[in-house]
């Protein structure tokens, strides 16, 4: 969270200095503002009068009342204060009336400046009461507004608490807020109540903070590795869904193996994502890490190949036609003399034709039976997207192939609403479950037109850039095909060049088919060129790949009024 001002100049009382600790560590992940000690020259009953704190959310507008020492009240006179160092006052007025007083006030200052924006939130009042135990009773406040003692440690949940006490009390009275609050909106009522808070690299920081989380989460998930290169076990289907650790898992076989000096088949079914485990792998020698479709072709052969046009049919009969006739050729002239030591498979789900799996194990010591192998496989949605997955060759593998199979239960990648977003396209299916502290959720914008499309795009990003994400960091995913995307239009966004994700090159943003962009992840990422139309089988399994790559946070553009943009 924000606060400001950020250090102080002057002494402040212990109350406040208290809740000031506070906030500076609750939220950490969010862009949450805090604003001390926020002068109101437009009270209704006073001349000027103060609020403690005013905190803006994205639940809404928070302004609290902060009452240091020991509380009580008699005779309807509040006494208030450190009673034993004789330091207190009394008041017939009261923390409570104080608090609501400063509704008002910060509700015209900001209706006076936008009234659009200042209707998407809800303004109410609370009362802190750091150094004491609360516990009186009245129709003039409710306990979800008193955050004592008892509560204080916890003060992230007493203010979602108290926004969704909030959210009730207007709910009653059928007052709704006007649309989601982003940060922007945020940043504007920050603005508008104090114009000096200062938002740089918040996006920046917020993705430090995210990955941060995410290698204490990898490092636990290396422990379900033990199994196979610690124990005896030299042969492992590894299932699990979106988010689960798969691709790190085979990295961490990879690099294992490799670093005793193993020759090591590393595949794939996406050029995008070999090319970033080329990136990763290249310092070993006896690697080879491709695609199914580049390996294949290595074996075959450049002379084989050269006068076939690399159509559909290529892919799926000529090139695997001629892959086995080689590897045949080779085994009964019992040229292979020089095996593979392990094969590992990422995403095996689009690879598992029998066809050609069982000539890959025909390549490793050992084979089938008696090599080293591992598979992770997500038997789901993700083998939805290119419809390969044969699910009687898996069987037959777990049947057959004196393997153990191991399942990952939970999702570690996703910011956890945006998991629940995403397993919420899929009711019916038991999904990995969302499993980290870190949260986020799925921001939609909209457009009437589509050249507005590419032009909120454009200022997205611009914006993202200049809050302190780096390029890299930001990946543009489209429900289109690479060939008709809009994205071939664009060239640069901000002077830094906009690139497709298989054209490698430094210091750029990159844009990508959502199936091509299986097995990767990025900090943000943002979905583009949305279906119009009510989403097929395909479609929504591309828009839960699509929410699934995302560590930090997710976009998505839609045109307005169709239906993705309530899904």
């Amino acid at each position: 969270m924000i606060l400001n001002p950020s250090e102080l100049t002057q002494a402040t009382n212990r109350g406040e200095e208290i809740l000031r600790n506070i906030l500076k560590k609750s939220f950490p992940n969010k862009n949450y503002v805090a604003i001390h000690s926020l002068g109101l020259s437009e009270h209704s009953t006073k001349p000027y009068a103060e609020a403690d704190f005013v905190l803006i959310t994205d639940f809404g507008i928070f302004c609290l009342e902060v009452k240091g020492g020991k509380i009580s009240r008699e005779d309807g006179v509040w006494k208030i204060g450190y009673q034993e160092e004789n330091k207190y006052y009394e008041s017939s007025e009261g923390p409570f009336k104080q608090a609501s007083g400063t509704v008002a006030p910060v509700l015209k200052k900001l209706k006076n400046n936008n009234p659009t924006k200042t209707r998407k939130f809800n303004i109410f009042w609370g009362v802190v009461f750091p150094n004491d135990i609360f516990n009186i009773d009245d129709p003039e406040w409710n306990n979800d507004q008193v955050c004592d003692l008892t509560k204080i440690n916890n003060f992230e949940n007493f203010l979602i608490n108290l926004g969704e006490f909030t959210k009730k009390h207007f709910s009653e009275r059928r007052i709704k807020p006007e649309g989601e609050i982003n940060f922007e909106d945020i940043k504007w009522a920050s603005h508008v109540l104090r114009r000096d808070i200062t938002f740089n690299n918040f996006k920046a920081n917020e993705i430090i903070n995210s990955n941060r989380e995410l290698i204490e989460l990898e490092n636990d998930q290396v422990s379900a590795l033990d199994e196979f290169i610690i124990g005896s076990e030299r042969r492992m289907v590894l299932s699990g869904g979106a988010g689960t650790g798969k691709t790190l898992l085979c990295n961490k076989i990879v690099e294992e193996l490799s670093s005793h000096d193993k020759k090591v088949l590393y595949i794939c079914f996406n050029k995008a994502l070999s090319l970033n485990l080329k990136n990763i792998f290249s310092s070993y020698e006896k690697l080879t890490v491709g695609t199914l479709h580049s390996f294949m072709e290595s074996i075959v052969g450049a002379e084989r190949i050269s006068n076939l046009p690399r159509n559909n049919a290529y892919f799926e009969r000529d090139l695997p036609d001629l892959f086995q006739e080689v590897v045949l050729e080779t085994i009964e002239n019992e040229e292979i003399d020089n095996k593979f030591d392990a094969l590992i498979i990422d995403e095996s789900q689009d690879i598992l034709s029998e066809d050609i799996i069982v000539y890959l194990f025909q390549l490793i010591k050992g084979g089938f039976e008696n090599g080293t192998w591992f598979l992770s496989v997500d038997e789901n949605i993700q083998s939805q997207i290119y419809s390969r997955f044969e699910a009687d060759t898996l069987d037959k593998i777990k049947r057959n192939g004196n393997c153990v199979t191991r399942k990952l239960y939970r999702n570690l990648r996703n910011p956890l609403k945006i998991a629940e977003k995403a397993n919420s396209l899929f009711p019916d299916l038991q999904l990995p479950k969302p499993s980290r502290d870190f949260n986020s959720f799925l921001k939609k914008i909209s457009y009437v037109k589509s050249e507005e499309e590419i032009e909120k795009l454009k200022n997205k990003v611009a914006d993202l850039l200049n809050n302190g994400v780096l390029a890299g960091s930001i990946t543009i995913l489209t429900f289109s095909s690479k060939n008709n995307s809009f994205l071939n239009q664009i060239t640069h966004i901000e002077n830094i060049p906009l690139r497709s994700l298989e054209r490698t090159e430094n210091n750029c943003l990159n844009w990508s088919e959502i199936g091509s962009y299986k097995g990767l992840e990025n900090d943000i990422i943002i979905i583009v060129e949305a279906p119009k139309t009510a989403l097929d089988k395909k479609q929504l399994a591309n828009y839960y790949v699509a929410l699934t790559r995302t560590k930090t946070e997710c976009y998505i553009f839609y045109k307005k009024n169709t239906e993705i943009g309530g899904t």
